[in-house]
């Protein structure tokens, strides 16, 4: 069976996945824990999710570019479930406070390590969304002892942008008098139709309320070459992408040269916001990717 058919089969295991969240779902009462944590001198928010208690390993969930902790509201409850889960607001975005220094990936980097240290999570697989794929990633170069896995939701492992000058049109549309079209093009492209209206009321409020200066920062630092090496990922990495002419076959294969131990989805009819669009499904194919792969296993 071949990496792609496996992960298919794992896409389609949802009948079984549903009786067994129901299971636990009926069995289990989650604790919810919200906290602030000082990491260089700035309070980082996150949340902790759990029904085991507080255990040392734990699945911890970074958003992407413009987003906050809220993009995963339809996954913590399913996944919490399997295991304790934390989801971070990075420095700048939701209710976490803005670094003194200025914005990077190694600030992210370091946000993380400070919650899972406040947590006193040891160890943890590790979802990004977008540009928390190349956060998470990061993180697994520094601390590659705290990596259980990855999971790589729509966001890249190759640069996809690499000439300045399209970055910098960028900038311009998102912070100049085009601001507001720009923001609206943005919103659009996610197909809020299919979304429900708390949804599509998230994402523009993230959208909106995330201030220029930090969008502009932080998709700046997205572009520093050191975050686009080809140094291997020796963990289980799950890669579920939204069919786009980005993830070419070129693109699985380099992922696949870099990662292999991958499993790799690739889902039609969805957005970038896919674990919004088809949550259960979602839920369902990272529960039953941890179980596979013998993650955070009591």
């Amino acid at each position: 069976m071949t990496h792609m058919e496996r992960g298919r089969l794992i896409a389609g295991s949802l009948v079984a996945t549903a009786l067994l969240l129901t299971t636990w779902g009926c069995s289990s009462t989650q604790n919810v824990l919200t906290d602030v944590v000082s990491i260089g001198g700035a309070s980082v928010h996150y949340t902790d999710y759990s029904i085991t208690g507080r255990s040392e390993e734990a699945i911890v969930m970074v958003h992407g570019w413009s987003s906050d902790e809220r993009v995963w509201d339809a996954q913590v409850e399913a996944l919490s479930q399997r295991a304790r889960v934390l989801t971070i607001d990075l420095p700048g975005h939701g209710q976490s406070a803005e670094p003194p220094e200025p914005y990077s990936v190694e600030v992210f980097v370091d946000a993380i390590a400070g919650v899972m240290d406040d947590a006193d999570v040891a160890r943890a697989v590790l979802i990004g969304h977008s540009n928390g794929v190349p956060v998470v990633r990061h993180f697994y170069r520094r601390y590659p002892a705290r990596v259980l896995g990855l999971v790589a939701v729509d966001g890249s492992f190759q640069q996809v942008i690499t000439d300045m000058a399209v970055v910098d049109q960028f900038v311009e549309q998102m912070s100049g008098p085009g601001r507001d079209a720009f923001l609206e093009r943005m919103y659009e492209n996610v197909q809020p139709e299919t979304l429900t209206p708390e949804q599509q009321a998230a994402i523009w409020s993230m959208l909106t309320e995330t201030p220029v200066e930090v969008q502009v920062a932080t998709f700046r630092a997205t572009f520093k070459e050191d975050l686009w090496t080809d140094d291997p990922i020796g963990v289980p990495l799950l890669a579920i992408y939204a069919e786009s002419p980005f993830w070419t076959e070129g693109y699985e294969e380099y992922v696949r040269s870099i990662a292999p131990h991958m499993e790799y989805v690739m889902w039609t009819d969805v957005h970038h916001y896919l674990m919004m669009n088809r949550p259960d499904e979602f839920n369902s194919l990272v529960i039953l990717w941890l179980d596979d792969q013998q993650l955070i296993v009591d």
